[in-house]
């Protein structure tokens, strides 16, 4: 079928007169898959993306920021030019022909008709176990308004969950022009619909059932012209996200929805799955956009929480030195630690208990400190990580067995006469407080023919006893300084 009562001028719109104008509504044309599965994203995790791909021409797609009717910023696909969704609204034809075929997801959708131009993106994904299915919100457009409403020129978008159709229009059928989004009293017209297209629809929350903790999920967004190429259409997308609760499912408009149950509906709250997440909501830092206003950890909340964990200073810390050619014997009641490989063979074990971190905090830095009070001969002193749980009372060389990394986490030199060491062990203590790796401590030796001695937990000079010191972000902390450091 040929192009309806086109004019060359209305088919030769150009993208730069339309970019120029003024308008909130911006976008950048991309055909990037991984860049518009990105725009699309909702925050919280509960949906993981582990593959993406874009079907279509590569000026009919792109991202979007301050989007229409307040839908934040996203991903736009559009049958025709990215860019040509921009307003003012000075055309009502407006038209990019991309000279593309349709769709098979499009023409079950409307059959009968012949679907061209189509654009598809295709996401895999993995959905938290926490959520009974996903969720987002768009908003569709189009030229076709109002001229060809009711006519066999009839767009469609489309939203396909691991093959089954999931967005639908008021009367359960798919969201095309002819249906009641722009032939009854919901279209939205231009201006107020802040876009070139002379009708949209509100602003559309479609959920749809799946089941918590489900891997390589396929999700299909797809728009195409129907009928023939004419009069560009396009959808806009944003804020994939999960869905809580027995109702994950259909397609309103988003002032009716509140997945949360924190009282702000789909249309203003930019993390509908998650009610400590709203406009107005407490910022934390946490990598979060806890209170919808487009910034994250903004406002100071991530300065660190710095402590520092000493015996008889703050926190709970455990030592010995064991000796392995006495595999019995403990030694952890001593008011000094010692290595060395003089008969016999020492090696000392520190550790200090990081519990009291909160769950999600970040570790910025962190420095074990230890007093040396003794040297024999100058010597390079390597910590290693303990890999077993022990404590101070009972651990001797044959229970302990030799259980340390033997990858090097850090070192120091010693000095002759008495001297304080303080070594940078950041991403060690990182992963304990992450959870990435067991805190056993660390595991104190050196190679050459030496004797050293430190001071221990028990030595009366508090401030000479083994310490770390560390500073975290997030996790709810408020910042401050803990242990006198």
């Amino acid at each position: 079928m040929g192009l309806r009562r086109l004019s060359a001028a209305s088919l030769a719109i150009s993208s730069l007169a339309i970019a120029g104008s003024a308008h909130a509504l911006n976008v950048s044309p991309t055909d990037n898959a991984q860049a518009l599965a990105d725009a699309i994203m909702g925050s919280g995790g509960a949906v993981t993306v582990t593959a993406v791909s874009y079907s279509g021409s590569a000026l009919a797609s792109g991202t979007y920021t301050d989007g229409p009717l307040g839908l934040a910023n996203g991903a736009l696909l559009t049958t025709g030019s990215a860019l040509g969704a921009l307003p003012p609204d000075d055309s009502g034809q407006t038209t990019t022909v991309n000279n593309l075929p349709g769709h098979p997801l499009c023409d079950a959708l409307v059959p009968g008709y012949t679907t061209y131009d189509a654009s598809v993106l295709t996401l895999t994904f993995d959905l938290n176990a926490n959520f009974n299915g996903i969720q987002f919100n768009s908003v569709f457009g189009s030229e076709e308004y109002p001229e060809w409403v009711g006519s066999s020129f009839n767009d469609v978008y489309g939203v396909y969950l691991n093959g089954q159709q999931v967005a639908f229009d008021d009367g359960g059928n798919p969201i095309t022009i002819n249906g009641p989004f722009f032939s009854g009293g919901s279209v939205v017209l231009t201006p107020a619909n802040g876009t070139e297209y002379d009708g949209t629809t509100g602003i559309l929350n479609t959920r749809a059932p799946l089941g918590g903790g489900s891997v390589n999920n396929v999700l299909q967004i797809v728009v195409c012209d129907s009928g023939d190429q004419a009069f560009d259409s396009g959808a806009f997308i944003t804020g994939l996200n999960g869905c809580i609760g027995e109702d994950c499912s259909g397609t309103v408009p988003c002032e009716l929805i509140d997945n949360d149950g924190d009282g702000v509906s789909s249309c203003d709250d930019c993390n509908d799955g998650d009610a400590t997440t709203y406009p107005g909501a407490s910022e934390y830092c946490d990598t979060i956009d806890n209170n919808c206003n487009g910034q994250v950890d903004e406002g100071g909340v991530c300065a660190p929480t710095c402590v520092t964990v000493q015996r008889g200073t703050f926190g709970h810390v455990e030592d010995a030195t064991i000796y392995p050619q006495s595999p019995n014997y403990n030694e952890g009641a001593q008011a000094s630690l010692r290595t060395g490989n003089t008969s016999p063979q020492k090696r000392a074990l520190v550790q200090f208990d990081l519990s009291f971190v909160p769950a999600g905090a970040a570790v910025t830095s962190a420095t074990f400190g230890i007093f040396q009070e003794y040297t024999a001969n100058l010597s390079t002193i390597n910590i290693h990580q303990a890999l077993a749980a022990w404590t101070e009372s009972t651990v001797t060389a044959g229970n302990f067995a030799n259980a340390y990394d033997p990858a090097v986490l850090a070192s120091f030199n010693t000095v002759s006469g008495s001297a304080a060491h303080a070594i940078d062990v950041t991403d060690i203590v990182g992963d304990w407080v992450a959870g990435t790796e067991g805190n056993h401590g660390f595991f104190l030796e050196e190679a050459s023919s030496s004797l050293h001695s430190y001071r221990s937990s028990e030595h009366p000079n508090v401030s000479q006893r083994p310490y770390l010191h560390l500073c975290y972000v997030g996790g709810g902390g408020g910042g401050g300084i803990i242990g006198g450091q």
